[in-house]
């Protein structure tokens, strides 16, 4: 049996006996690798493969053009496959928006995003530049 636990953007694996197995790490997918945070850790029914669920700061950018998204950001779902104490990667992916919530049932997992719209820029853009 094996422990995993997350800290920051780091997974650390765990044996009963308080030994560090192994560490893994998720990336962002921007230019600071470690603008990434852990926010849920899920196994599958079988325990074979380890969800791990993180907001992703690094692709944000403040701009100065309008965008009608505020504040994007994402969610990075990576899967690990789970082999004795070892982890390794098997997939990767992003979803539009800001972590709320993930769970899983069965096989499936559901994961919660928010996305803001920025309208006030808009319409403010409208009055003050009549454009739009």
């Amino acid at each position: 049996d094996v422990y995993k636990r997350q800290v920051d953007n780091r997974i650390e694996v765990w044996d009963l006996q308080g030994n560090l197995l192994e560490g893994s790490m998720v990336s962002s997918a921007g230019p600071d690798r470690n603008s990434i945070y852990i926010q849920a850790l899920l196994l599958n029914p079988e325990g074979s493969k380890l969800i791990v669920i993180a907001s992703d700061y690094g692709m944000y950018t403040k701009s100065l053009d309008i965008s009608v998204i505020d504040n994007p950001l994402q969610t990075q779902v990576t899967v690990f496959d789970i082999q004795g104490g070892s982890l390794s990667e098997i997939s990767k992916t992003h979803i539009d928006g800001h972590h709320v919530d993930s769970y899983s049932v069965g096989n499936n997992v559901h994961v919660v995003t928010r996305m803001m719209l920025n309208t006030w820029n808009f319409e403010e853009m409208r009055e003050i530049h009549g454009i739009l």
